[in-house]
C-alpha cells in the first residue's frame, strides 16, 4: 500500500521528525538537527505537518511544516507547554492548547488570514482541543468548574475576543467525575453530506 507516516525519532541524539513512506520503504528526516521537533501530526489533506519544535530557551512552539519539510512556519508564540494540535477537516484551521499566559488556554490559528484567536482566558485550565464533524466549533476540557468537564465553542469570528468559559462556552458534561480529553469524529468531508 501507498500512503506514509510521520514520527518522531532520537537517532541522531535529538529529537527530529521523520517521514516513512509505505510504498517506496524509504525514510526522510524532515527537520533539523538544531532544535528538538516532536509530536508530528498529518492534516487532514495531508500536505502539512503540524508539530512542536523546543527552542533554546526550553519553550515550545507549534510550527508547521509542508509534507517534504519545506516551508516551516511557527504558528504559536514560545510558551512553556505548547501541545495539542488539532486540525479543522479541511486544514484551514488549527486548534492547540498553550501556558503562554501563565496557565493553559485554548488558541486557534487561521491559515487564511494568518491570525490566531485566543479562545479562553481564565485563571484555570483549558486544554485538549478537538473539532466536531465539520462544524467550526472547538471542543476542549476545562476545569473551570473546579473538576474537568467538555466544553463546545464557536472558533470564529477569529478577531473576537476570548470568551469567559462558564458564561459563554456550552457545557457538554457536569458530572463529579473527570471527563477530559474529547476526540471528534470522524474528520473527513464525507460527514458533511448530512449537514
Amino acid at each position: 500500500g501507498g500512503g506514509s507516516i510521520a514520527y518522531q525519532s532520537n537517532r541522531d541524539n535529538v529529537w527530529a521528525v521523520y517521514v516513512y513512506d509505505l510504498a517506496t520503504k524509504t525514510e526522510t528526516r524532515l527537520t533539523e538537527l538544531t532544535q528538538p521537533a516532536t509530536d508530528p501530526i498529518y492534516g487532514n489533506g495531508g500536505s502539512l505537518i503540524a508539530y512542536r519544535l523546543e527552542q533554546p530557551d526550553g519553550k515550545i512552539v507549534i510550527m508547521v511544516m509542508q509534507e517534504d519539510g519545506s516551508k516551516p512556519q511557527a504558528i504559536s508564540e514560545p510558551a512553556d507547554e505548547a501541545r495539542s494540535t488539532a486540525w479543522y477537516f479541511d486544514d484551514t484551521l488549527l486548534a492547540y492548547q498553550s501556558d503562554l499566559d501563565g496557565d493553559l488556554d485554548i488558541y486557534v490559528y487561521d491559515f487564511e488570514s494568518g491570525k490566531t484567536r485566543k479562545l479562553t482566558d481564565n485563571t484555570v485550565a483549558d486544554y485538549a482541543p478537538t473539532w466536531p464533524c465539520g462544524k467550526k466549533d472547538v471542543i476542549f476540557t476545562s476545569d473551570v468548574l473546579g473538576n474537568a468537564d467538555i466544553f463546545r465553542a464557536g472558533a470564529l469570528p477569529i478577531d473576537a475576543l476570548p470568551l469567559d468559559v462558564p458564561e459563554s462556552a456550552e457545557q457538554l458534561t457536569g458530572s463529579e467525575a473527570t471527563d477530559r480529553s474529547p476526540l471528534g469524529a470522524p474528520t473527513n468531508e464525507n460527514a458533511e453530506q448530512g449537514e
